[in-house]
């Protein structure tokens, strides 16, 4: 995480806003790090970026969903991306579901078969 600009709490719950324009809402340990359950927003001048889910001193551990929007004239009609999977020290295990929106997909008898759709 880069360094914390301002943040506010409300009940349980913080806002904290930092430097480079990202924002967290949730919960916080005693370092002000993402530390439970709560979203980061991020953005760039290529996409913006939604996680929602378990965080552990400031890195996803447990469930989680990651959702992309591209915001460039060359990406203006790629459709958001959702990946929803099981995170440890900030690293997707396992197998996960992904949602590409301008992907159709079909099964073989051995095969899954996915073919861009523009």
């Amino acid at each position: 995480m880069t360094k914390i600009l301002k943040y506010f709490k409300k009940n349980s719950e913080y806002l904290v806003e930092y430097e480079n324009g990202d924002q967290y809402h949730g919960e916080v340990n005693e370092d002000m790090e993402p530390h439970g359950r709560g979203v980061l927003k991020s953005k760039s001048e290529a996409r913006s970026e939604t996680t929602r889910g378990l965080f552990k001193n400031g890195v996803l551990n447990g469930e989680a969903t990651i959702s992309t929007i591209y915001n460039t004239k060359e990406n203006k009609d790629k459709k958001p991306d959702e990946r929803t999977g099981n995170f440890v020290n900030g690293l997707m295990q396992g197998t996960h579901a992904v949602s590409y929106t301008h992907l159709r997909a079909h099964e073989t008898g051995r095969n899954l078969v996915c073919r861009r759709v523009l």
